[in-house]
């Protein structure tokens, strides 16, 4: 039976939704079974994975079983959270008891009712989301603002290639200032990488480039902030890139753009 445009919009939030409980595709040496794929391959969905980027591979999931197996939506969805709870754990970034309740008022929109999702020892074993939010919610003073302004003009200052190490410290220390859990550079399968930060249950990789013209976009798969976007409240500022590049496909916009256009429509 074909969707109605409501459930296709509906599962397109349900997808956003579960973005974060999963990888997409998980690391080569840990369980691939606590991942979207291996939920799909185990549940017999495997066809309906299509990989690639991990919110269109995990909506043709959705759509796709609850059009072609109707049946096993409902099973397809507790794996998830069973398996997502076990996942962000791991990650120190459990799921909480407001994201399921969430996701029950998603599910209820399609005629759907998970009883197990909905049990009141379950909801209340969760943890809630005002301590979740205190992750990245610290907030930085002018003085310290300051401060971390004119750091980064003196490293304009230094010669190339030890400009960049200083730049890769100075983003270290911004990040640790917002609380974002910054970890320094490290190497993953023979590529090196600058360094790391988490954020809503999510871990971003950090790539540090100091150039005088703008990047190349066909290098990144996400610009995180330009030289003066680290003055603004770091953690709303890539909150509201990181929904802008889901939404649009568009990573180049300078947040103090986007903000602008929220002022507009406000």
């Amino acid at each position: 039976m074909s969707l109605s445009l409501y459930e296709s919009r509906v599962l397109q939030q349900i997808a956003k939704h579960l973005y974060s409980f999963l990888p997409g595709k998980p690391h080569p040496y840990a369980d691939q079974r606590i991942s979207f794929p291996g939920i799909a391959y185990e549940l017999g969905l495997g066809e309906f994975w299509k990989g690639g980027s991990k919110l269109p591979a995990i909506s043709t999931l959705l759509e796709e079983t609850l059009e072609k197996r109707r049946g096993i939506f409902c099973a397809l969805i507790l794996e998830v959270v069973k398996r997502g709870i076990k996942h962000r754990e791991n990650k120190e970034q459990p799921i909480t008891r407001e994201e399921i309740k969430t996701l029950n008022e998603l599910i209820l929109k399609i005629g759907f009712k998970i009883p197990e999702l909905w049990d009141t020892k379950f909801l209340e074993s969760l943890p809630s989301q005002v301590k979740s939010n205190k992750q990245g919610s610290q907030k930085i003073n002018e003085q310290k603002r300051k401060e971390l302004h004119e750091k980064l003009l003196k490293i304009a200052e230094l010669p190339p290639q030890e400009r960049g190490y200083a730049f890769e410290r100075f983003l270290n220390e911004i990040f640790e200032a917002f609380s974002l859990n910054p970890r320094s550079s490290f190497r993953l399968q023979r590529e090196q990488i600058d360094g790391s930060l988490e954020l809503d249950g999510e871990t971003y990789l950090i790539e540090a480039r100091w150039r005088n013209a703008p990047s190349n976009l066909q290098d990144l798969h996400f610009i995180l902030a330009g030289d003066q976007e680290v003055y603004l409240d770091l953690v709303e500022a890539i909150r509201i890139k990181v929904r802008y590049a889901a939404e649009t496909g568009n990573i180049g916009v300078s947040v103090y753009e986007l903000l602008s256009r929220r002022k507009l429509h406000t």
